[in-house]
């Protein structure tokens, strides 16, 4: 049972990334040059590398399958993640801004289970994601997401 589990995660977790993929290459619909990085803008943040921008590009590259355009944890694979195990709503404040940017850093770079969360949601970082990439990751998500800070000290 528990290796049959695992099968299906292995294979959610190798779909996402060729989805992942396959938009972020541009063979889906996509105009030339439209997988590249946003530059430094106006709002960029950290250090300088694109800001909400860039975050915005890699959550429409990583994220939404599973989390949904929106961010609100219907994404077409959701459905899909095993029994009980849904995509976190990224646009819910009340549980966002209980989290530090430190603790949504953790689960997006280790994935879930570095956080004590599911397997369903797979480490970012790596190779996939750099540290900069993630930071302006959960800068998106505050700004335009969940629209919230973290309300602790």
């Amino acid at each position: 049972m528990m290796c049959q589990y695992k099968y299906k995660m292995n294979i959610l977790v190798i779909i996402s990334i060729v989805l992942s993929l396959i938009l972020t290459s541009g063979i889906v619909g996509a105009s030339e040059g439209a997988g590249m990085k946003a530059g430094p803008g106006s709002n960029a943040t950290w250090s300088g590398k694109g800001g909400k921008d860039s975050g915005r590009e890699n959550f429409q590259a990583w994220c939404t399958g599973c989390h949904g355009d929106e961010g609100k944890g219907d994404g077409p694979l959701a459905e899909s993640l095993g029994e009980n195990i849904f995509p976190r709503d990224l646009t819910d404040a009340s549980i966002l801004s209980d989290r530090t940017d430190a603790d949504l850093f953790k689960v997006i770079k280790l994935g879930g289970p570095a956080a004590g969360f599911s397997e369903a949601m797979p480490a970012q970082g790596g190779g996939m994601l750099t540290d900069e990439e993630i930071k302006n990751l959960i800068l998106y998500i505050r700004a335009d997401l969940c629209k919230c800070k973290h309300k602790g000290k």
